[in-house]
């Protein structure tokens, strides 16, 4: 278990609780003390790490959805830069299967893009 001290008040995390991220994502001071509540194994990684994995991450998820958003006819008149604005707006929605996306009448205020599986769309015109 950790004991977390923020503002005076002492917070108990155990196993799968993160700390510090925050510092190294945004570059600022640490805002809690962390004390070992009793024997701990952590996992550490250093801020050049942490940085490196994210944007090698970053890369591939930009790589696959260009991929994608290159074969929409509607986005072929984009250059890369924009697709890549444009996947930057991109939220992932699971769907199980059966399950409404969208109904026949509803107000148009979205844009679905499949990244994977299937669509059946009926009730055309």
């Amino acid at each position: 278990k950790l004991c977390v001290v923020f503002e005076g008040q002492a917070l108990i995390f155990s196993e799968g609780f993160s700390f510090g991220e925050w510092s190294l994502i945004h570059d600022i001071p640490r805002t809690a003390t962390c004390v070992a509540a009793t024997n701990c194994l952590l996992w550490k990684i250093d801020k050049r790490s942490f940085r490196f994995c994210l944007a090698k991450e970053i890369k591939a998820k930009n790589d696959c959805v260009l991929d994608i958003l290159r074969k929409i006819p509607l986005l072929r008149a984009l250059d890369d830069n924009q697709r890549i604005k444009l996947s930057d707006c991109l939220f992932t929605k699971k769907y199980s299967k059966g399950e409404s996306i969208l109904n026949k009448g509803d107000v148009g205020d979205s844009f679905y893009i499949i990244k994977s599986g299937k669509v059946r769309v009926h009730k055309i015109g």
